[in-house]
């Protein structure tokens, strides 16, 4: 990998690397996958190697760049001093979204599903909401837990190493990608051949649900016709009943989805409402639970003709129904690709309807509360600070300069926010 890395293949890896991006460069793309084969079999070999600067100490570090409407997140896990893993993770159409909120999102989402979680997180920025999603975590894992940006020695140079992996990872999939319009063609076609599917998903309908402990659950639907979204398709739902159970809230959304579709379809009248459209395919953003959930619903429907199938994020594993064994694409597959393209962008819906409503509910809970404050003053706050915990740490003087806001209501703003 690097120099803080014990041995001396850095020279290799790096005169490879030159040689892949000059292959790209000259749109030798097959030429510059070879090379890339080559760097990531190298580093393989060094990704458990003892790290140089580092005695027994355990923590995850976490890199993240944004090249215009992609990020790619970097993750060291290093164990004991040692590099035990490497993982990278790509992210679409962040085009609108802060480093700061992508990193907050990767920070939930990975360790939801991580059984162990390290005392101390690494990263490149620090995440919006840090002291939420500290909590979260320190919560799950039953420990403190410590977010920091490390600022110099091995630590520091790690996170340089990351942060110029990503660019690079994400620089190189950019360049392959690029005007290929074969990719989904080939994509749909393996998704139909690897899932047993009789025709060609042309339309495909990902589910997925969003909460903190039960708390503002969210669902949402993404929609991808001929292997593109379908923003104008897309559906965000706010599940009945707050709890934490993702199999209720998985048949509640896919119940009043598809209870929709057997309505228009009794109504010949109304032919241009999406909800009328018959999907290919369905995706359930989970494994086995939560597809055995949907697939009761489509069953008490009566579309039981329509192929589902999960997908759980840690290996990929892909579930249809009516069968026991697991379906793992390979991870160059364009299918799977696709697949995860449907799955993140439900996530990604998903999460930003939630996080809209928790802000929502934490402004009414604790703003409202507040005599003196009314709509519009409450408005102006959120205008100017971004949220309560930024009025919370905000001076008198800065929360005073607001129209209509004297010193006597911003001492009364800050006692009652800091109170709580």
């Amino acid at each position: 990998m690097e120099s803080f890395l014990s041995g001396k293949t850095s020279p290799i890896i790096k005169e490879i690397k030159k040689e892949m991006v000059e292959a790209s460069n000259n749109q030798n793309y097959e030429r510059a996958a070879i090379f890339r084969d080559r760097v990531k079999s190298i580093e393989k070999i060094l990704e458990k190697q003892k790290v140089s600067g580092l005695k027994n100490e355990t923590f995850d570090l976490i890199s993240c760049v944004k090249i215009k409407n992609e990020s790619m997140i970097i993750v060291f896990n290093i164990k004991n001093g040692n590099m035990i893993a490497h993982e990278k993770y790509r992210i679409e159409r962040t085009a609108d979204i802060s480093i700061e909120e992508i990193i907050r999102l990767f920070l939930y989402d990975y360790y939801s599903k991580s059984i162990f979680i390290p005392k101390s997180i690494l990263v490149s920025n620090y995440p919006l909401e840090k002291n939420i999603i500290q909590e979260f975590l320190e919560k799950k894992a039953q420990k403190k837990i410590n977010i920091r940006i490390p600022q110099k020695g091995t630590k520091k140079n790690m996170l340089n190493m990351g942060i110029s992996n990503a660019k690079e990872s994400l620089k190189q999939w950019q360049i392959k990608w690029i005007n290929d319009t074969k990719k989904t063609k080939i994509a749909l076609s393996e998704l139909q051949n690897e899932l047993g599917l009789i025709k060609q998903p042309k339309r495909i309908e990902c589910f997925d649900i969003s909460h903190i402990q039960g708390s503002n659950v969210v669902a949402s639907m993404s929609v991808f016709e001929n292997g593109l979204p379908k923003k104008s398709d897309y559906r965000r739902f706010k599940i009945s009943q707050d709890k934490n159970d993702d199999f209720a809230s998985m048949k509640e959304v896919v119940y009043r989805r598809y209870s929709k579709l057997v309505e228009k379809q009794k109504d010949i009248s109304n032919k241009l409402d999406s909800f009328h459209k018959v999907p290919d395919l369905i995706i359930i953003d989970g494994g086995k639970g939560q597809l055995s959930s949907a697939l009761q619903i489509l069953l008490e429907l009566g579309l039981s003709d329509i192929p589902i199938a999960g997908i759980a994020k840690r290996e990929e594993e892909i579930f249809m129904q009516y069968t026991d064994e697991s379906i793992i694409l390979d991870k160059s597959s364009q299918g799977l690709y696709l697949l995860q393209r449907v799955r993140d962008e439900a996530h990604r819906f998903a999460v930003t309807y939630h996080r809209n409503l928790r802000q929502k509910s934490t402004i009414k809970s604790q703003l409202d509360s507040i005599i003196g404050i009314g709509k519009i003053k409450k408005t102006k706050l959120m205008k100017k600070f971004g949220s309560v915990d930024n009025i919370r740490k905000a001076s008198l003087s800065e929360i005073s300069s607001i129209t209509s806001i004297d010193m006597g209501l911003a001492e009364k703003i800050k006692e009652s926010l800091n109170s709580k």
